[in-house]
C-alpha cells in the first residue's frame, strides 16, 4: 500500500474517532484487564490553572536538578539542551556525574526533583539517597501518588492514567520547561493545539502522513527506522522510547536505531521545512517554541499505528521482568554462575566480525557500570560510523536508563538483534544510606537480571565482563582492523 493508500484507509476505518470515542475497537486489552484501564488521559485537553502554581510551588534557586528513570526524566533532559545553565539531570550510576551533581547539590541553591511515576524506582530513589541532600525543603517529588518520604507541599501528582512516556503533558514534561523560563501558557497552548489537530477526520491531521509513513515501510519489511536529530539529541532519545516501548511487544515493531540514516528509512527533526517522501521523514522543531506541539502529536502516531500492528501500544509487559529479577537475586545474595556465561573482552571482535547472511548486521550493546558517559559516547560513535561502511550497524543502551526505555523492544520485538551486553568491573564502589549492599553489587545483580530476562525471552545475548579501558582498547582495534 503507498502512503496515500494507507491515510484513505485510517480515515475509512475511522480509526481517529474510534480512538476518542470507543478504543477498545482498535486496540487489543493487551496487559490490561480491561479496555477501562487505557492509560488515554493525555488526549485531554489541559487547564491553565493546573499549572499557574507551578512558580510559585518552587523557591528562587540556581539549578534545578531533576532524577529519575526513562519517561519520567525524558522532558527534563530535553529541557537541559535548551537551558544548560539551570536544567540538570541524573538518570545513570557513572560516579563522575553522580560526584558533580553531588557538589553542585551542596554548594549551590539548587532544589532536587525526584522522578518517579510509580514511586517504585529503586535507581531512582538509590541516587536520591547517595546524593544525600540534607535540607529537605529543597527535595521535590514528582509521582502519581503522595510518599511519606516526602514533604507533602513539595509533591506534584500526576494523573495515573497516563504512561510514563506519554508524560509530556504531565508535570513530567511541562515543570522542567517552565523553570527554565518558558511560558506556561505557551506550553499549554501547544498541546492542547496537538489534540485539536490530531482529531481532524481528514489528511489535514498531522498525524496521519507520520502513520502512514511508519506502516508503508513496515508493509514493505522496513521494520529499522533511523531515528536522526540535528541538534537535540534528548529529542532522538525521546522518540526511540516512544517507538520502542510501545510498539516493541508480540514480537512486532519498529527497531529504531540513533544516528543512521540510509540504507534504512529514517526519521530527522531539524529546522528545516517538514518533507515526507517514499523514505525520509523531516519534521520541523524550532525549539521550546513547538517542541511540545511536535512531541505530541508523536503520542497519537506511534498509538496509531500500534493499532495498525494490532498490538496494544499503552503497556510494556516485559519490564518488570528485570526488576523482579533483580530482587530476587539481591534478596538470595546468590549470583548462580551456572546460569550465565562469562566472556572476555575480546568476544566483541568475534561477534562482530562473524558473517551472517542478510544486507546488513546489527548489535546492541547493553552496559553496565559505565563512567564518562560522555567521553565513552564519542569513542562509541567513531567505531559506530566506521562500521556502518561495512554494513555492520551498532547501538549502544546504557544501564540503568535503558531498562526503563528500550528493554521492552529488547525483550518483545521480533527482532532477534545480537545483544553484548557488558558489566564493566574496576569501579570505585559508593554505599547506598540505609542499604545492605553497595551501588556495585547491585549493578552487577542487574546485569545478571537482564541477561535472565533476555534469555527467558529466547534472544542472542552475550555476557561479557571487562573493564572501561579495556573496552576503549577493544574499539580501537575494531576501527583498525582491515580483515573484515
Amino acid at each position: 500500500m503507498t502512503i496515500s493508500e494507507i491515510e484513505s484507509l485510517i480515515l475509512e476505518q475511522k480509526i481517529i474517532e474510534k480512538l476518542f470515542n470507543s478504543p477498545e475497537k482498535i486496540l487489543n486489552k493487551g496487559s490490561f484487564k480491561s479496555y477501562k484501564e487505557f492509560p488515554l488521559a493525555w488526549m485531554d485537553d489541559l487547564n491553565i490553572a493546573n499549572f499557574d502554581m507551578i512558580e510559585n510551588s518552587f523557591k528562587s534557586y540556581k539549578k534545578y536538578i531533576f532524577i529519575g528513570m526513562g519517561g519520567a526524566i525524558s522532558s527534563a533532559k530535553i529541557a537541559s539542551f535548551y537551558f544548560p545553565k539551570k536544567i540538570l539531570y541524573l538518570d545513570n550510576f557513572d560516579n563522575e556525574r553522580i560526584k558533580f551533581i553531588q557538589k553542585i547539590s551542596n554548594e549551590q541553591e539548587s532544589a532536587i526533583i525526584v522522578c518517579s511515576k510509580s514511586g517504585k524506582t529503586n535507581e531512582t530513589f538509590i541516587l536520591n539517597s547517595i546524593l544525600g541532600k540534607k535540607n529537605h525543603e529543597d527535595i521535590y517529588l514528582i509521582s502519581d501518588d503522595y510518599d511519606s518520604r516526602f514533604d507533602k507541599k513539595n509533591t506534584f501528582v500526576t494523573p495515573k492514567k497516563i504512561a510514563g512516556r506519554f508524560g509530556l503533558c504531565t508535570y513530567f514534561g511541562i515543570i522542567p520547561f517552565i523553570l527554565g523560563g518558558i511560558n506556561v501558557k505557551s506550553i499549554i497552548d501547544q498541546i492542547n493545539l496537538a489534540n485539536k489537530e490530531c482529531r481532524i477526520v481528514s489528511k489535514n491531521n498531522p498525524a496521519i502522513s507520520k502513520i502512514a509513513f511508519l506502516f508503508s515501510q513496515f508493509n514493505q519489511g522496513k521494520k529499522i527506522l533511523g531515528i536522526n536529530s540535528e541538534k537535540n539529541n534528548y529529542v532522538k532519545e525521546w522518540v526511540e522510547q516512544l517507538i520502542s516501548e510501545s510498539t516493541g511487544k508480540n514480537n512486532s515493531g519498529l527497531y529504531p536505531l540513533m544516528n543512521v540514516k540510509k540504507p534504512f528509512p529514517y526519521l530527522n527533526f531539524s529546522n528545516k521545512t517538514n518533507i515526507l517522501n517514499s523514505d525520509r521523514l523531516e519534521v520541523k522543531l524550532s525549539g521550546p517554541q513547538n517542541l511540545f506541539y511536535q512531541l505530541h502529536v508523536w503520542l497519537y502516531v506511534i498509538t496509531i499505528f500500534g493499532s495498525l500492528l494490532k498490538i496494544q501500544p499503552l503497556d510494556q509487559p516485559n519490564v518488570e521482568q528485570t526488576k523482579k529479577n533483580t530482587q530476587i537475586l539481591l534478596s538470595s545474595n546468590k549470583k548462580d554462575s551456572s546460569k550465565y556465561k562469562v566472556y572476555s573482552i575480546d568476544k566483541i571482535s568475534k561477534i562482530i566480525k562473524k558473517k551472517i547472511p542478510g544486507k546488513f548486521k546489527i548489535i546492541n550493546f547493553c552496559i553496565f557500570g559505565l563512567n564518562r558517559v560522555v567521553d565513552f559516547s564519542n569513542h562509541f560513535e567513531i567505531l559506530k560510523h566506521n562500521l556502518s561502511k561495512k554494513s555492520i550497524f551498532l547501538s549502544i543502551n546504557v544501564a540503568p536508563q535503558y531498562l526503563h526505555s528500550t528493554g521492552q523492544m529488547l525483550k518483545g520485538s521480533e527482532h532477534k538483534i545480537t545483544t553484548i551486553l557488558i558489566n564493566l568491573h574496576g569501579n570505585e564502589d559508593l554505599n547506598i544510606p540505609n542499604s545492605l549492599y553497595t551501588l556495585n553489587t547491585f549493578v552487577k545483580t542487574q546485569a545478571i537480571a537482564d541477561y535472565l530476562a533476555l534469555k527467558k525471552k529466547k534472544r542472542k545475548v552475550f555476557f561479557v565482563e571487562s573493564n572501561l579501558e579495556e573496552l576503549k582498547k577493544q574499539f580501537k582495534i575494531l576501527n583498525n582492523d582491515t580483515t573484515f
